[in-house]
């Protein structure tokens, strides 16, 4: 089996010795970098120079953490949970390293209880950090598929295979890269299984604001209702994708206290905390719902684009939430040479997001992963140019 590697590294190596298409601007396709808002307004307290000067603020300012339960009241209703100090909340640098470490410490917790080779359970297709960390904690990964029809059947087997060795489950809502969205139903019988299986639950809903609709349920407002089992869980949240910064690295976790108060004290100790200014533009960014509702209004002109232009392109799927379109194309790797080499526009592989099995078979081979991040003007020209490298593959 091949190891996941990093993916952008992979698409680098597999268009080095192309040249893209001359005669019009290279499009990149490949990175969920949004342009489809502008937080520039709210970040005006990143030029407060003396801040800057001054040692962050280990679990960041009032005004954040007060920032962070009003979103978490608005949008989830989880008031009472906050109230009765049911959940805590920490804030994170972006959730690269939040991943990373939550994954860690459940390994950690795992092996505090007797486990010998851990196991971490994470979504095929996958975002990469999460084979990553898995594999930095020395963990075993073992993937379910995410586009099984009985999500939960799936799950099972892999649960059923691992045994007592469980450290931690991982879900993904709304998904990267297929965009799909978990019913509550779902949400709270992962949550049982996790808890039978001793797991700490690890929810990445950095997607949940991508929608050009009703927003999807968030595990938190389960917890609110006591939907669910009271397995650890985390729930990460990031600004990185709902407001369009990923340059600022802030986001927060979620969780029952004693799983945030292991993080907390992992990274107040030995990670990094928010910068006094980028708590401030933090702060600003979660209580401003206006530039968030510009860029839903922006991404539901793409996906309209997107249908008017590959309506005729079989397997065209428009996504539930988020802005990546997983489009079936029979060999990713070629079309992605092809689309490069051809139309300047610059895709991800399929085949680089997901786990080969031992057969060596990998559910994302004949996938394409295009990020619909673009202002309309380019995106539209991206779709155009798109439609007419895929005609007759």
């Amino acid at each position: 089996m091949t190891p996941a590697g990093n993916a952008f590294a992979r698409l680098q190596s597999l268009l080095d010795d192309l040249p893209p298409a001359t005669g019009q601007p290279v499009i990149a396709l490949h990175l969920g970098e949004t342009r489809l808002g502008d937080p520039t307004p709210l970040l005006a307290p990143l030029c407060e120079l003396e801040q800057w000067t001054r040692y962050p603020p280990l679990p960041g300012t009032p005004q954040l953490r007060e920032a962070y339960s009003g979103w978490l009241r608005r949008r989830f209703g989880a008031g009472a949970c906050l109230d009765e100090e049911r959940i805590a909340i920490e804030p994170t640098p972006g959730t690269k390293q939040a991943v990373a470490t939550c994954i860690a410490l459940a390994v950690t917790r795992a092996r505090a209880r007797g486990v010998k080779a851990p196991v971490v359970v994470l979504p095929n297709p996958f975002y990469p950090t999460y084979v990553a960390a898995t594999d930095a904690a020395g963990a075993q990964a073992l993937f379910y598929d995410v586009n099984d029809a009985d999500l939960l059947a799936s799950l099972a087997r892999q649960l059923d295979q691992a045994g007592d060795s469980i450290a931690a489950l991982v879900l993904c809502n709304p998904g990267n890269p297929l965009g799909n969205i978990l019913p509550a139903s779902t949400l709270i019988s992962l949550s049982h299984m996790a808890f039978h299986a001793q797991a700490t639950l690890l929810v990445d809903e950095c997607y949940t604001d991508l929608v050009p609709h009703s927003p999807p349920p968030g595990y938190l407002s389960l917890v609110e209702a006591d939907a669910v089992a009271p397995c650890p869980f985390v729930v990460l949240h990031s600004l990185s994708k709902r407001s369009a910064a990923p340059g600022l690295r802030s986001g927060f976790i979620a969780g029952d206290p004693s799983s945030v108060a292991a993080y907390a004290g992992f990274n107040r100790s030995c990670g990094v905390s928010l910068a006094w200014p980028a708590c401030s533009a933090s702060a600003a960014l979660w209580h401003d719902e206006t530039h968030v509702q510009r860029q839903q209004q922006a991404l539901q002109c793409n996906w309209d684009l997107a249908d008017e232009y590959l309506a005729a392109v079989p397997d065209y799927r428009r996504a539930d939430a988020g802005f990546f379109l997983w489009l079936a194309v029979g060999d990713g790797e070629g079309i992605a040479r092809r689309l490069w080499s051809e139309q300047g526009l610059r895709v991800m592989p399929g085949r680089y997001l997901c786990h080969e099995d031992a057969e060596g078979s990998n559910p994302g081979k004949a996938f394409v992963r295009i990020a619909l991040v673009h202002q309309e003007p380019v995106m539209r020209q991206a779709l155009l140019r798109l439609r007419a490298g895929l005609a007759g593959r």
